[in-house]
């Protein structure tokens, strides 16, 4: 089986589920590089990863709001961890969390576990 670097180097279990993450990407100067609305292609206690049609650089800071269900959403910073570009347009972007305040990375941890099997 082939795996991606990225797979080789998670320190938090994933969870591929769509949510709806509201971005805004800051450049170096704290510029807005992009911003607008996606779905989450997946999401852990780390971070997440969204398509953005903009193309971005490893660096730039990402604030978020990250709707986790339908009543409960977190606000979270990050940055841009790694950047593909697998056709024109569309830029895969993995966002790294910056420390979580305690009850959001709560709210993560609820949210991902709903996803694991039963014991």
């Amino acid at each position: 089986m082939d795996y991606s670097y990225y797979d080789n180097i998670r320190d938090f279990p994933r969870v591929s589920k769509a949510v709806f993450v509201k971005y805004d990407i800051r450049n170096e100067l704290n510029k807005s590089a992009s911003s607008g609305v996606a779905t989450t292609k997946d999401i852990s206690l780390g971070g997440l990863k969204f398509v953005c049609a903009t193309p971005v650089k490893v660096g730039y800071i990402v604030k978020m709001e990250v709707k986790l269900e339908t009543f409960t959403s977190i606000a979270a910073v990050g940055t841009v961890a790694w950047v593909e570009n697998p056709k024109h347009g569309q830029y895969i972007i993995g966002v790294k969390f910056q420390p979580l305040q305690e009850k959001y990375r709560a709210m993560i941890i609820k949210f991902l576990n709903s996803f694991a099997p039963p014991e």
